[in-house]
C-alpha cells in the first residue's frame, strides 16, 4: 500500500515526477497513472545513474562509435 500511496501522491503533485524501475513502471501503468507522471522509465538503476550524472556504459559505447565514424549524436541529422 505504501508504494501505491506514493505513486498517487506523485501523480497529484504539481512537480515533475520521474519514476524508474520495471516494477514501478508496471504499477504506474496498471494504476492508470502514466499520463500524470513527467517521465516513466523501466531502467531503475540506469535512471538513477543518469540523474546522478554518472557514466552509462551503453551511452559511452554509442558516443565512442559516433566518434569513430565521425557522426555527431548531439546534433540533429539533416534530412534533406
Amino acid at each position: 500500500l505504501g508504494t501505491v500511496e506514493m505513486l498517487n501522491a506523485c501523480a497529484e503533485s504539481e512537480g515533475y515526477a520521474v519514476m524508474g524501475g520495471g516494477h514501478t513502471a508496471t504499477l504506474v501503468n496498471q494504476r492508470g497513472l502514466i499520463d500524470k507522471m513527467g517521465h516513466v522509465s523501466t531502467g531503475g538503476g540506469a535512471s538513477l545513474e543518469l540523474l546522478a550524472g554518472r557514466n552509462l556504459p551503453g551511452l559511452a559505447s554509442l558516443e565512442e562509435s559516433a566518434r569513430q565514424f565521425r557522426f555527431s549524436i548531439s546534433k540533429p541529422l539533416d534530412h534533406q
